[in-house]
């Protein structure tokens, strides 16, 4: 594992095996690196090996809040719906980890996913499921903890946007 930091290794990961094969890899990196520290000749110091634990410490944290988030967007009926390829929501996890301030453009990205007939009542339940999924991210995650209250501000806003198209849309339909 490389200096840099753990999403940018998870990311090399999915690059290099798939990721449908991400968690196979973490496994087989934890079972390896547990196997060298309990061999007789280990191959490197014990300092060598707290870092490599930090490492595979901050790369299971994030699976296990890619794992929450990702079980939260799929089984919502509307990202089942329209969007429901698991890689697109691996990498919007992983965008907004690394560039928490594309918020909003991620946010606007995934609306324009939807079908062009979808309606407003459709896009402000796409982004409540997104932010459903961000209320479960750990701060950790993040280099500080505004980041990830600044992107949960940010689905917050696109929803009232959303709903407030979504409200007018329904009393024009009913003034008809």
């Amino acid at each position: 594992m490389a200096e840099d930091d753990a999403v940018d290794t998870y990311v090399e990961w999915i690059g290099s095996y798939g990721y449908q094969n991400r968690m196979l890899v973490t496994k087989f990196i934890k079972e390896t690196l547990f196997s060298d520290i309990n061999a007789l000749d280990a191959s490197c110091s014990s300092l060598e090996f707290g870092m490599f634990l930090n490492k595979l410490s901050q790369l299971l944290s994030l699976q296990s809040a890619e794992a929450l988030f990702l079980k939260t967007l799929m089984n919502n009926p509307i990202i089942k719906k329209f969007i429901s390829a698991e890689d697109y929501w691996i990498f919007f996890l992983i965008s907004l980890i690394k560039f928490p301030e594309t918020a909003e453009e991620l946010l606007k990205n995934a609306l324009v996913t939807l079908p062009a007939d979808a309606n407003y009542k459709d896009k402000t339940l796409l982004l409540k499921a997104i932010y459903s999924g961000c209320t479960n991210l750990p701060f950790s995650l993040f280099i500080n903890n505004e980041q990830l209250l600044e992107i949960r501000e940010c689905c917050k806003q696109a929803i009232k946007v959303t709903f407030a198209a979504e409200l007018f849309d329904t009393q024009n339909s009913n003034k008809k």
